[in-house]
């Protein structure tokens, strides 16, 4: 799943607990501490991201499918991490409107768990690559 579609799903997620829960509020602290989860979990993706080499694959076919997929996974998670990182800072800048449709702690919450979420698929999807990376030297 793209990293757009996760945040329009995030954005109706939040606007539905909104409208139900309007007066959810946590301290600040709580957010930072989502946001550093949250590039931890980004870094260490990252990084696996960057050490999947397909050095040892012979044919062209396959090692140009799994470099498209890992290219595309680091994409995802640097595309991810931006949506994670502007709704933080909007969330700090942001002074709280108690506006009925959108409740900025719901915002943050749901946008840094969906975040962390999606990290942890794609890190499903770097193991996957090693996988056909070792299938195909072996």
């Amino acid at each position: 799943m793209k990293p757009v579609l996760i945040y329009i799903l995030c954005s109706v997620v939040t606007v539905i607990l909104s409208y139900f829960f309007p007066v959810f509020s946590f301290e600040e602290s709580v957010a930072n501490v989502l946001f550093t989860i949250t590039g931890i979990v980004f870094s260490i993706g990252l990084s696996l991201t960057v050490i999947s080499n397909t050095y040892s694959v012979k044919n062209k076919d396959i090692k140009d499918r799994i470099r498209k997929s890992i290219r595309n996974t680091r994409n995802n998670f640097i595309l991810c991490f931006f949506f994670a990182s502007v709704a933080f800072v909007l969330y700090i800048t942001l002074p709280d409107a108690h506006l009925r449709f959108l409740n900025r702690s719901w915002a943050i919450l749901i946008c840094q768990v969906f975040s962390i979420g999606y990290f942890i698929y794609n890190f499903i999807a770097i193991q996957h690559f090693n996988e056909e990376i070792e299938d195909a030297t072996a």
